[in-house]
């Protein structure tokens, strides 16, 4: 059985002319930042005038995305599940170059929405767990291993005055932890992980603000990708799945 990809708009998988006018589909993987995908289609002018996908539900603002891979002999697997925030029109004259980039993140970005300004008196661990099933996340069970001292009043507590997000992260900074939201197995599934990084089996020593990165590139051998969402390097003949950071194990 030979590579196959998926993609799910809404829960509910796109029309099968869509995956023939793909020209590039990158996700992007980092440990410090949002997951990101970035999709290239184009765009033709239809008998009444208006362009094709411009306005279709399909990639409107907010909509929800997720690319789910097989790989030969392997059970599917969801490999990005986010939204769509942005679109980028290229028209060329007579139309004959031109052509639609989407581009979105993963579901971190709903937890920075909005700024908060609360008081938090508990583990680091247990503050971000918390913060997950606001927002309906399973929470890694490895959240609470090596985990803070308790903030109580009587010593000091936790000012959060951010959006959760950027509050998480600014804790896992300072106390050497990698924050962030993946998507399940399957779509619509999302875990949130506040976790010492490891390497090789062994946690690692120096926080993620000043150690450096290490990135471990993997490569699906079905066509459906040029360059990274972020802007990585030419890749033709395949997805290039790309971890950035510190590899947890």
């Amino acid at each position: 059985m030979p590579h196959s990809y998926q993609i799910l708009v809404g829960g509910s998988p796109v029309e099968a002319t869509l995956y023939g006018a793909i020209e590039t589909l990158e996700i992007e993987e980092n440990a410090d930042l949002p997951g990101a995908f970035q999709l290239t289609v184009p765009v033709a002018r239809t008998s009444s005038g208006d362009l094709t996908l411009v306005n279709d539900d399909v990639f409107q603002p907010f909509a929800n995305v997720a690319v789910v891979v097989t790989a030969s002999g392997k059970s599917p697997e969801c490999i990005f599940d986010g939204y769509v925030l942005s679109q980028k029109l290229h028209l060329d004259q007579g139309a004959t170059s031109a052509r639609l980039t989407v581009f979105g993140q993963d579901a971190s970005w709903m937890m920075n929405l909005e700024e908060k300004v609360k008081e938090w008196s508990d583990t680091d661990g247990t503050i971000a767990n918390t913060i997950f099933d606001d927002y309906g996340f399973d929470t890694a069970n490895e959240n609470t291993d090596d985990d803070s001292g308790e903030h109580t009043e009587d010593t000091h507590t936790l000012m959060q005055r951010a959006s959760d997000i950027q509050f998480l992260r600014m804790l896992a900074r300072r106390t050497g932890k990698l924050c962030r939201v993946a998507c399940g197995s399957q779509a619509g599934e999302y875990t949130g992980y506040f976790v010492t990084p490891k390497l090789d089996g062994e946690p690692a020593v120096t926080p993620l603000a000043s150690s450096p990165r290490r990135r471990a590139d993997r490569q699906l051998g079905f066509r459906v990708g040029r360059h990274a969402a972020h802007g990585g390097r030419r890749e033709h003949g395949g997805v290039r799945r790309r971890r950035r950071g510190r590899c947890v194990r």
